[in-house]
Order: C-alpha cells, then structure tokens, then sequence
C-alpha cells in the first residue's frame, strides 16, 4: 500500500466526475424556475420541446448522445424513474431514441411545470449540443494534458472520450477503489490503450476490474502479463 500512497501523491489527474463533464453539467441539480403551468401556453411547450428533440436527434446523428451528460440523464428518466418522472417522455416509439413529450393535456399542473422546468434546464446544458458536448471533452482532455507530464500528446478528444467511458461503464459500477483508478491512469499514460478498438480497451477494462491485487503495482503487473504484445496481448506498454 505504500506503493499506492506514493502514486497517489505524485500522480497530478483530475477525478473522473470532472472528466466527464459534470463540472459544467447541470448534472440532474436543475435550476429551480419559478413556472406558474397556468401561465405557459400549449404553443410554448410544443416549441421548447421541439427545440429538445432536435437537440436529441443531433447527438444521436452525430454518435455524441454516448458521451452527452444531458442525453444520459434524459434517457435514465426516460427509461423508468423511480419517480415517475419517466412521464414527460415519449417512449411509446418504436425505436431506442428518446424524446421529449410535445403535449401537456391532461397533465397535472405539477407535472406540467416540471416539464416545462426539464426543457428548459436541457436547453441551457452545455452537453445538450453536439458542439457543447465536444466542447466539454476537448477541454477535459486539455486539463489532463496540463496536469500530466506523461499522458501521450497525439491522443485526441474522441480516443479520451472512449477511454472514460468504457472505463465509467466497465469499472466503476463494480470496483471505485483507489487502486483501480490508478491503474487506469497509469495505463492512460503508459500504454497505447487510446489508439485501440473499442473491443480491446473494454477487454483490457475487465482485467482492471477483476484484477485481485491490493497494489497499484501490483495490479498493473498483473494486467501487463495479460495484455502485453510481448506475451502475445493486444498492448504495448512503455
């Protein structure tokens, strides 16, 4: 463990809520408007929900509704909130897409205001756009880039994009602890896992997660012997 108590006061990286954007997500805490459902019109919520859905279908076109904070978080109440804030969505489609209701007959006023409330607030997210969600990951890989001497200096916006989520999705769920993370990032700057397939770094995402070793060190060797081109792996390690 003293292995990971060094690394950890060495290694100068941003913790992965950062990198994922929530630092300019609303992230679920909406801003709380002050809406009298009374006072908006059939009309209004039609055109904020049309401006949503055309925002959805262009994140969706583009591949970024993987990546956008704003999609993730319309789609897990879209596909069922414990809160039943599922109902403001259309989800009688069918197909996977998710979108935004466009009619408020015969909803409660208190349903209608909190519609009114979720268009507005995903309008205003930064990762609601293409653009923004882009924008997001170019400056996160930017920080990334500052506060670590070693990351690789080819490695673009879209290969880090992949690289945390597969690690958020494959990882997390299952193993949060320091070691692991660690041992991403160590790989992150070590290894040529960016520039592969989309099946080799969730590949090289399990081992991390499975891996039983109590040490950074540890973990990391026990990964390289796995995964190395030298053993007949997918990786090439520095």
């Amino acid at each position: 463990m003293k292995a990971l108590r060094n690394y950890q006061r060495k290694s100068k990286h941003v913790r992965p809520e950062l990198l994922s954007g929530e630092h300019s997500e609303t992230a679920g805490n909406y801003f709380k408007y002050d809406v009298k459902a009374s006072k908006v019109s059939d009309d209004e919520i039609k055109r904020l929900a049309k401006l949503a859905n055309d925002r959805l279908y262009k994140l969706e076109k583009s591949g970024q509704d993987e990546y956008s904070k704003e999609y993730q978080l319309v789609k897990h109440y879209a596909d069922g909130d414990p809160n039943g804030k599922g109902k403001i969505y259309n989800t009688s489609m069918d197909s996977d897409r998710i979108r935004f209701t466009s009619s408020a007959r015969g909803m409660t006023t208190e349903d209608r205001s909190y519609l009114v409330n979720t268009l507005r607030n995903f309008l205003r997210a930064e990762s609601s756009t293409v653009t923004g969600t882009k924008n997001i990951a170019k400056q996160a890989l930017a920080t990334y880039k500052a506060n670590n001497p070693n990351a690789p200096e080819d490695m673009t916006y879209s290969q880090y994009q992949k690289l945390w989520k597969t690690y958020r999705e494959v990882v997390i769920p299952d193993k949060e602890a320091h070691e692991a993370y660690n041992a991403f990032i160590t790989m992150m700057e070590t290894t040529d896992l960016y520039q592969l397939s989309q099946e080799q770094i969730e590949q090289a995402m399990k081992y991390i997660k499975t891996s039983q070793e109590s040490s950074v060190v540890g973990m990391l060797a026990d990964i390289k012997e796995k995964t190395s081109i030298d053993n007949g792996g997918f990786i090439k390690w520095v």
